[in-house]
């Protein structure tokens, strides 16, 4: 059991971050489940370092009553950063404070792989109804792949897991980009089935 975050107080000053280069490098990190969002605010926040957090919103309907829009992350338990944010000296003193470890790929992701994932939180968070109508054709334990070649190329075939509501699909990735099977929500209107 992971004792719990201090979330007062940093474990180091801020670093300083690189000047601008493009970030054509970036590692993924695995966090706490449901920790996603409050780790990229709270890093955010005291030391001035912004991770990537892949999300879209969905609204929440509790007793008849629509609540506030609730983030969800896209890869759960992932966040992104460029290299260049972490690789100072407090980055093991920030990792283990946060209970971020990092994921182990064969090689950074690069900035054309995180403009797909950005391509894909876009249009989960964007409202289709043809969505909704492909979202119907997809079963639980089915086989599928994307309609793009080249996230079919990055992230391989995939099984669906869930069928969620508004058109979005749970799915598990296969792929090269992650290095193993990683959970994801996807717009239905991406996959085919097989």
């Amino acid at each position: 059991m992971l004792a719990k975050i201090d979330w007062n107080a940093a474990p180091c000053d801020a670093p300083v971050l690189p000047d601008y280069s493009g970030f054509p490098f970036w590692e993924a990190f695995v966090a706490e489940p449901n920790k996603e969002r409050k780790v990229c605010d709270f890093l955010h926040e005291k030391l001035g370092i912004d991770l990537y957090w892949p999300h879209y919103t969905v609204q929440l309907v509790r007793r008849g009553r629509v609540q506030m829009p609730s983030p969800r992350a896209v890869l759960p338990c992932v966040v992104l950063a460029p290299i260049e944010y972490l690789a100072g000296s407090g980055r093991d003193r920030i990792l283990d404070w946060l209970h971020l470890r990092p994921l182990r790929l064969a090689r950074p992701l690069t900035k054309d792989e995180i403009e797909m994932l950005r391509e894909i939180e876009g249009r989960l968070n964007m409202r289709y109804q043809r969505d909704l109508a492909v979202a119907g054709h997809f079963e639980v334990g089915q086989r599928a792949r994307f309609r793009n070649d080249v996230y079919a190329e990055k992230l391989g075939d995939v099984l669906v897991t869930k069928v969620a509501s508004a058109g979005r699909i749970s799915i598990k990735v296969d792929g090269k980009l992650f290095g193993g099977k990683r959970d994801m929500v996807v717009s239905a209107v991406e996959l085919e089935a097989m």
